[in-house]
């Protein structure tokens, strides 16, 4: 419903805000590529890290839940960034960028199942 309100009812005809900024819409572009590829491959590998094992160890449900808040927010903040750029720029590529995001969300989704798999036990749950 929110695209819906900012396509057809916001942007009327003439399109983003910043539709007639080519170099600024081009390095906003090529910064939310990495971005995106950045976050979902931290996101992926967050409890590989030792730091992050480590403070898993010595509390695993209270850190575990800290370690997925920050995880979730890793692919959320580019999210809306790539929102944020689609409705400035008018430019599918941050569209597909935030779908790309939105496909990952449910590889790092925490589950019961998931955290058994990243903490290797079920002590403290």
């Amino acid at each position: 419903m929110f695209f819906a309100v900012a396509e057809f009812v916001l942007m009327d005809s003439t399109g983003g805000l910043m539709t007639n900024e080519p170099q600024l819409e081009f390095i906003c572009q090529s910064v939310m590529v990495l971005a995106t590829l950045v976050s979902i491959y931290l996101s992926l590998r967050l409890f590989k890290i030792n730091y992050v094992q480590q403070q898993i160890r010595t509390s695993p449900l209270q850190a575990y839940t800290k370690w997925s808040i920050i995880r979730m927010a890793l692919l959320e903040a580019p999210l809306f960034l790539n929102i944020l750029g689609y409705w400035l720029f008018v430019n599918g590529s941050f569209a597909w960028l935030a779908t790309i995001l939105l496909l990952a969300f449910p590889f790092v989704y925490p589950t019961e199942e998931r955290y058994i798999n990243e903490v290797g036990f079920t002590e403290g749950k």
